[in-house]
């Protein structure tokens, strides 16, 4: 596999909210919570279910980082 085959598999990677709720070690409301907020970028797949990319998830965690490392000054 290439490496732009392999970049472009890596930005179709999805993750649901339990597998967010587990990696981030926050409730499964917590998540759905930042969803409904507009907060963390998802894509609604069904009536009910959301999925979030993995690029997205990183980028917002930088953000995320970045604005408690301002915060704290």
């Amino acid at each position: 596999m290439s490496t732009s085959s392999a970049n472009s598999t890596e930005e179709q990677s999805f993750l649901n909210p339990q597998e967010i709720s587990d990696l981030l070690r926050v409730s499964v409301q917590t998540v759905r919570r930042w969803i409904k907020e507009g907060s963390l970028p998802a894509y609604k797949v069904g009536p009910r279910m959301w999925r979030i990319r993995k690029t997205d998830l990183d980028e917002w965690l930088d953000r995320q980082r970045s604005t408690t490392a301002i915060d704290d000054n």
